[in-house]
């Protein structure tokens, strides 16, 4: 094993085809690793390391630097300063430590922690792991299936291509699925106190969709989508797509959209949204009456007064259907058509 050290000024250090030590110290330095499984420390100062093939370990130190981890599984450190790392090849560890630092992680299953600041990272190809940690982040996993955490923080996490899984836990968070069947989680996914006002969007393909705590918007975009918008007063659309719809908690607006949807309330007063076009839906739990009565709001062009709704509405079993548009109907499901009155139904 070789050893090399850099002076205090700037140095350019290139090491052997065995496994090395290389530190840089002080100084904008530039160090390549060369082949075997080198350890090497930039120090204070804005450098650049390549590590180049083997199983490395780079620690950037203080200052503004640019990581290659190369070939082979490495172990990255940006530490303080605005970092640019790139993991390449292998099933790299990431750390961008302090300061505003962009990772990727390139071909590989690759882990990145993104520490304080507010990062931009990126699993690309391989099933990545990828936690934006403190800040404001934007993380996403890219290709395949990966698992994204926004952290504390007003997040965007995107998890891009495959079946992902994508957390945006505490704050104000943007969640993305994009395409394939992911789960999108608005918190951490284990209730508790990292609540935030979230918009989480799944995008192309069957995807479940959690909204947890706070005022969320949820949407289902397009395949068949569950979504549990959680609670607080959320909105819900469901998109394209049989979809099945759940408010759970507080004074919910729901959207099926189009396709054969199923929606249900849950606790709190509740609007269900229809319009021409939006299939054959079912609501579960429509409140005719009290506290927690429920709402019908009919989009431009559906019906234009409670009269009209009454002379296409049939009491079918203990069931009230409402029949419109050209093979459009909503079931309220347990629910008396005598029960109904004009309170419960808005026109746009």
């Amino acid at each position: 094993m070789a050893q090399l050290d850099g002076t205090p000024g700037p140095d350019r250090l290139l090491g052997t085809p065995s496994d090395d030590v290389i530190n840089g110290f002080a100084g904008n330095d530039t160090l390549l690793g060369f082949a075997g499984n080198d350890q090497i420390n930039g120090g204070p100062g804005l450098d650049e390391i390549d590590a180049q093939a083997g199983n490395d370990t780079v620690d950037g130190g203080e200052g503004i630097d640019y990581i290659a981890g190369g070939l082979g599984n490495d172990i990255l450190y940006g530490r303080e300063g605005n970092d640019q790392i790139i993991g390449e090849d292998g099933d790299d560890i990431i750390y961008g430590n302090e300061g505003q630092d962009y990772a990727a992680g390139n071909p590989g299953n690759d882990t990145i922690f993104g520490g304080d600041g507010d990062d931009f990272f990126v699993g690309e190809s391989g099933n990545d792991l990828v936690y934006g940690e403190a800040g404001n982040d934007f993380v996403t996993g890219g290709l395949d299936n990966d698992v994204v955490y926004g952290g504390a923080g007003d997040d965007l996490a995107d998890g891009d291509l495959g079946a992902d899984t994508v957390y945006g836990d505490a704050g104000n968070d943007v969640v993305i699925g994009d395409d394939g069947n992911d789960r999108l989680f608005g918190d951490n996914g284990f209730g508790g106190p990292d609540n935030g006002n979230d918009t989480v969007d799944g995008g192309a393909g069957d995807d479940v969709i959690f909204g947890e705590t706070g005022n969320d918007q949820v949407l289902g975009g397009e395949g068949n989508d569950f979504i549990g918008a959680g609670s607080g007063n959320d909105y819900a659309s469901g998109g394209a797509g049989a979809d099945r719809i759940f408010g759970e908690f507080g004074n919910d607006i729901l959207f099926g959209n189009a396709g054969n949807d199923t929606v249900t309330g849950g606790t709190g007063s509740d609007i269900f949204a229809f319009g021409r076009g939006d299939g054959i839906d079912v609501v579960t739990d429509f409140v005719t009456g009290g506290s927690e009565s429920d709402v019908v709001a009919f989009n431009s062009g559906t019906f234009a007064n409670f009269a009209a709704v009454q002379a296409a509405s049939q009491q079918i079993g203990s069931d009230v259907l409402i029949s419109y548009g050209t093979g459009d109907s909503i079931t309220l499901q347990n629910t008396q058509l005598s029960n109904l009155t004009a309170s419960n139904f808005t026109f746009s």
